[in-house]
């Protein structure tokens, strides 16, 4: 099934089991889908439902940093109370929008076919990038990616 697939069966689920703030979510992220296909005259593809999935993600963390912000100094209170469930629902959101994520390699699996890479001649961040884009998509993170592309050439 594709991640759009995923998407409107994950809104069912919610709806099913009268998770409103899931649903709500989950029916804004396949709205700007549509919307997004309709204005690009095409189908959304996978890599692009994933992207608004981690774009929520990043959106609900920022949430909470501003509200831990607030929150630092105060020890006791209804604000203190109120600020916590607010974390802990944010929290119960990313958990069930990362659900939809393919599962990320891990640092040691990334470093594992960046040698086996370089042991192929792939010795430039352009064709490492071009490579992990075409058989790795969705499955790792771009910026520690890039990192780990830097020491590997400096390291040659």
């Amino acid at each position: 099934m594709d991640y759009l697939g995923k998407l409107k069966q994950a809104r069912i689920s919610a709806i099913k089991r009268k998770d409103i703030e899931i649903s709500g979510i989950l029916a804004y992220i396949l709205s700007t889908a549509q919307s997004t296909a309709k204005t690009k005259k095409q189908e959304i593809d996978d890599n692009e439902i994933l992207q608004l999935i981690k774009t929520e993600i990043k959106s609900l963390k920022s949430s909470m940093s501003g509200i831990k912000e607030k929150i630092n100094g105060v020890e006791t209170g209804i604000i203190h109370q109120l600020s916590h469930e607010k974390l802990l629902e944010y929290q119960y959101k990313i958990d069930e929008l990362e659900k939809l994520l393919p599962k990320q390699l891990t640092s040691d699996e990334i470093d594992s076919i960046l040698n086996d890479l370089a042991k192929n001649g792939y010795d430039t961040m352009g064709a490492i990038q071009k490579h992990f884009k075409e058989n790795y998509l969705g499955l790792y993170n771009g910026a520690e990616l890039a990192n780990s592309i830097k020491i590997l050439v400096t390291n040659k």
